[in-house]
Formats: C-alpha cells, structure tokens, sequence
C-alpha cells in the first residue's frame, strides 16, 4: 500500500476541461487546438499533431503529438501550453498519465508551472523502444492543494547525437489509490504495518548510490527494540552530503505540535547527520547534528525546527552520513518522529506560571530612536547578548547597551557622530551615547500558552540600575492580523521594582489563539560608554521560588466560594501559612491579611469585579492561585 498525505482542498471554479478528458489531439477533443510552444530545442520545430503511427496496440487513437528532439537541443528540450487553464490538485487529479511511442529508453519530464514562479516537474523513464505505446505514470501527490496554470512535456531529457522522434498522447489526470492510507506524521519506522517501509527512497550524491534498504534491527536489546530498520551505505567515492529523499510523507506545516523532529541512529564513527525538508518555490531547512555514540548502540538525535513554524514542505531528505569518507560506512537509522516544542507550562492545563529560566530561549530586539526628534532610528531583532543581556548563576542580568558605542570608536566619522554625543561631526566621539535604546529581552513560549491563564514574575536579587535608565518587565500578546500590535497597548508593561517581588498576569480569554505571546524585561536609556559600565549599574533577577512545581505539588490550598461577591476563605489544609498576599493583574498588591491561619478570610469589599492572584507561602512550599470577584 502506499502511504500519502492528502490535503482535501476543493477545486477552483477554472477545473481544467482536459479533466473531463484526456489531452488526446483529437479534432473536437482536447489538445488539437491548443496553443503549443517549443523552447530549448535548437530551431524550435513546432509540435505537430500526426496520424497515430501506431494504432494497432496499446493506444487506437487517431490523432497524435509529435515531437522532435533535435540533437543540437539541449537535454531538456520542451514544448509548453497555457490552454490547459487554472486548476489546483487534489486527491482525485494528481495521478498524471501519459502515453508515450519512442526508440530510445530515456526519461520523460511532465512539469506543471503556476502563479509566483510556482513548480513541479515529475521524471519518469520510458523502458519500450519496439514500436508500442507505453503508459507512463507520474505521481504529484506532493502537490495537492497547491494552483497551477501551465502544462509542460518534455519529452527526450537527454543530451542527444541524432534527433529523435518521439510521439505522445492521451494525457489525464486519475485519482489517487482508492488503497491509498493517510500519513499524518505518525513515527517512519519501517515496520510493515507501520510507515517508511512503503515509502518510494531515492538515494542520490552517493556514487553508484545503492538503494536504501529494510533490514532486520542489527541491534534489538537497548534504546531501539523495533523489528525493522533502515540500513544506507554511504560510498566512500559519494558525496559528504549522500542522501536519501522521499516525497511520500506528503506535505504538511510545521508547529508547534511537530517541529521537534526525532531519528534514532546507529553509526561506528561520529558525524554529522542531516535532516532536511524541501517544500514547494523552492522552501528547504536542513539541520545537522552529529552523533556521540559508536559503539554499537543506537541513539536519538533531536532536531530543532522551530525557526520554519509556519512554512509547508512535502519532502523528506535525510543524510545519514555528512564526512568525506576513505571507506564505505554503514549508517542505520529508524524512528524519525515529529514532536511538540517543550512546553514552558509550570503551572496546570488552564494556567501558566512562568519565571527568570536560563534554559529558555531568550530572545532579543532592540528599538533605536533619536532623542532630538530626528527621524534616523529604527528596530531590529538583536543577539541576546548584544543588548547588554547575560544570566549569571541562573539569574537574569540587564544593562545599559555599551556595544553601540564601543563599536563606533573603530568605525568611520558617520559611525562616531550617530552612536556618540561627538562635538566635532565624529572625527571623535563624544563622552556620551547619543541614542535612546529600548532593549527588550524575552521569551516567546508559543501556541502551547494560548488561551491559558498566564502569571510572569521573579524577586530582584540586586538593583544597582542608575536613575538615568528605566527598568520593565511585561507580558505582550501581539496580534499578527494587526500589524503585530500589542493588544494589552502597554497596560502590562510594568516598572520592575528596586526590590521584592513582581508579577504580572494575563487571562486566558485575553491570550486568545493566534495572538503571540511574549513575556521578559526592557532597560531603556541611552547607549553607554563603556568606561561608566559600573557607575551605570545593573538589575539581577532571580527565579522567584513560588514556581517551583515541587513545590506547588505539596501545597494543598483551596479557596472558596471561588467566584465570590464578598469574602473568600483560603484553606490550606495541614500547611501552616507563613504569608499571603493578593495582586491585581497589573501586579499591584491589593491586600495582605492581618491574620492569617488554615483557614484565612481574604475580604474583598473594597476590590473591584474581576480577577486577583493569592500568593501563599506555607512551611510546606508555595503556590499561586487565582481569585474572582464577581
């Protein structure tokens, strides 16, 4: 059985008539009157359409093609026609057919073109060269659902020293497979029930490039216990990039639910293995890693692809083997998944609590402006360090940004004279920055925190930040529909304080699908010159202990009634309350009770209708939780 994916898309209203029938240059059918360009073929003889000289067989056709493959024509000589109309593919149309009469075995290229330089060309050898007629099949499943406007056929590609005469006919378009199974990124793991072993592999860069094959697990007792695996012998007179392609896993969009892509290998030497996607117009992501284990044993690699969430692709390419090699080497490879990005959730399946975490991919951008009102600023993503960003024993680090200044002292007069508060056009640079920075480090958790309760908050280990500069931590949610506009429009982008705690906290109605959620910090104020790195201080921020999910697991806290229109009682069971304090969403704190015990009464009349944060500090642990106000 082959294994497809089919993207169900409905046909455009232009349905292309030659899918109501087949290409068959009969007068009154289709075909016989289109408008039929030659290119790439010497003098360009036109297409003809013939008596069938060959009728007797195969194909009874009356009327053919015929086409000349002129020996001075490059290999990929082609006739063109735009008659064919627009029309999309889908699971009932992307099984092309076309018959062929020819005197030599070569391949045959049927490409399809479209709108924004859109393309698909499919090769397939003829292997008659008697007289007959041949049905030739090419498949462009990895097609479906993508709009095209132009037929090509080429029909001789190879470099020739003689013409050749070849005729073809009754081109159409066949659905797929009725035995056809869905591949929805399940695990490739070459078993028979399962996916990979049906797949069509085609190893290419690898010398005489021997066929990819399913073999037993060499090795069955430790991390990869399967029955079946594949099994590539990358040449030593291949290419360092041999590799091994397949168009059956169909096409499909990265996210956050797929984009950590897993394979498990077993290699005797360690180098570097490649998975690639290539996708439609010419869409391609390859990452390396490279092995550690050879000794016999498997291991699994990870590959990130976070960076092309969003991006379509319909082809798989894996290099099992990325080194310039003196020998053959043996490369086994199995269990290719697709995986979710790590979920930064700290806190429950309808909240997030997140904190200052090195193990985060902090992110940085940085917004450039004139503090005279001249128009020469701008905004850019910058490198997470060069915004004067650092962690330091798991707390955060912010300052002044010092590498525009620095910068400017080795580069020209114009460099001086914009980064430096020069007196003399930059011929030396002044004492002083000269440019109002907005330096925003953060963390984008993904579409995992959508349309979940999320509360953003840490402690101030030290805050030695000069008055001239100011200090923020936020939490955004940017609407890409709108520009990328913050949809808050500031309201939770807060002033860290000097000391203590802080917090910030969004709703889950607030953080709706689609938005992209943002949360960390911003230092703004002129860029420095280095020599006042100390003067100008710092703020270090510390994971604040209430996340701790160790910690949240031992607290049993309830409160009730919960929503409320006057008190709540906050129970904690058997822990012994040491603090409790109530936040607003803006991280202002709004009551701290006189009396605390088991069970505490958080009055509530003087708060406003909405939604508060308790956080509880027990001898057991703490715990945040959410309070209504009805």
């Amino acid at each position: 059985m082959k294994k497809i994916t089919f993207l169900i898309l409905l046909i455009t209203a232009g349905y292309l008539n030659s899918q109501n029938g087949p290409v068959d240059f009969e007068s009154g059918g289709i075909g016989d009157s289109w408008t039929w360009t030659v290119d790439q073929n010497d003098s360009n003889p036109a297409l003809e359409i013939v008596d069938n000289p060959k009728t007797n067989g195969a194909n009874t056709s009356a009327k053919v093609a015929k086409f000349t493959a002129k020996a001075a024509g490059n290999p990929w000589a082609l006739v063109i026609s735009e008659d064919i109309g627009s029309f999309t593919f889908d699971e009932n149309n992307s099984i092309v057919k076309l018959m062929v009469r020819k005197d030599i075995a070569t391949d045959v290229g049927v490409k399809f073109e479209g709108a924004g330089g859109v393309a698909k060309e499919v090769k397939v050898a003829n292997s008659v060269i008697n007289g007959d007629w041949e049905e030739l099949t090419f498949d462009f499943k990895t097609e479906i659902g993508v709009t095209y406007n132009k037929l090509v056929i080429i029909p001789d590609f190879l470099a020739r020293s003689q013409d050749n005469i070849v005729y073809f006919d009754n081109l159409s378009f066949s659905a797929q497979p009725e035995d056809t199974v869905n591949y929805n990124l399940e695990p490739i793991d070459f078993e028979d029930d399962g996916f990979g072993a049906n797949f069509s592999w085609t190893v290419d860069q690898n010398d005489s490039n021997p066929a990819l094959e399913i073999v037993d697990n060499p090795k069955t007792d430790g991390a990869n216990t399967s029955a079946k695996v594949a099994k590539f012998t990358a040449k030593a007179a291949g290419n360092p990039w041999a590799l091994v392609i397949s168009d059956d896993i169909g096409s499909f969009t990265f996210d956050d639910t797929n984009s950590i892509v897993k394979i498990m290998v077993r290699k005797d030497v360690a180098t570097d293995v490649g998975i690639k996607f290539e996708g439609a117009g010419g869409a391609a992501k390859e990452i390396k890693v490279a092995n550690s284990v050879t000794n016999g044993d498997w291991e699994e690699l990870t590959f990130d692809f976070k960076e092309v969430i969003g991006v379509t692709y319909n082809k798989l390419v894996i290099i099992p083997d990325f080194l310039a090699r003196s020998q053959d080497n043996i490369v086994y490879f199995d269990n290719l998944t697709f995986n979710a990005q790590p979920d930064d959730n700290t806190g429950s399946d309808t909240s997030n609590l997140v904190t200052v975490d090195e193990t985060k991919e902090w992110k940085g951008y940085m917004s450039v402006t004139n503090p005279s009102g001249a128009n020469d600023g701008f905004a850019d993503f910058w490198e997470f360090d060069k915004l004067k960003s650092s962690f330091n024993s798991g707390n955060i680090v912010l300052q002044p940004n010092f590498s525009t200044y620095s910068a400017a002292l080795t580069q020209d007069n114009a460099a001086r004279a914009y980064w430096t508060n020069s007196s003399d056009g930059g011929v030396t640079a002044g004492p002083l920055g000269a440019k109002m920075m907005q330096a925003t480090s953060f963390v984008e958790p993904g579409a995992t925190f959508n349309g979940k309760d999320l509360t953003f908050q840490g402690t101030i280990n030290a805050n030695t930040l000069s008055s001239d500069y100011t200090a923020k931590f936020f939490i955004k949610a940017l609407d890409p529909s709108n520009g990328y506009s913050d949809v808050f429009n500031g309201e939770k982008i807060m002033d860290l304080p000097a000391s203590g705690d802080f917090s910030v906290s969004a709703t889950a109605d607030e953080l709706a699908t689609g938005l992209i959620i943002q949360y960390g910090f911003e230092i703004i104020g002129l860029n420095a010159n280095p020599d006042d790195e100390s003067a100008l201080g710092s703020v270090i921020i510390e994971p604040n202990a209430t996340l701790s999910t160790e910690t949240i697991q031992q607290v049993f806290v309830n409160a009730y009634p919960n929503p409320t229109k006057s008190n709540w009682t906050i129970h904690t069971g058997n822990a012994q309350v040491e603090a409790i304090e109530v936040f607003n969403l803006l991280g202002k704190k709004v009551f701290v009770p006189t009396t605390i015990n088991t069970k505490t009464t958080i009055h509530s009349s003087n708060l406003s209708s909405g939604i508060y944060l308790a956080k509880i500090k027990t001898d057991k642990g703490q715990t945040t939780i959410k309070l209504i106000k009805e």
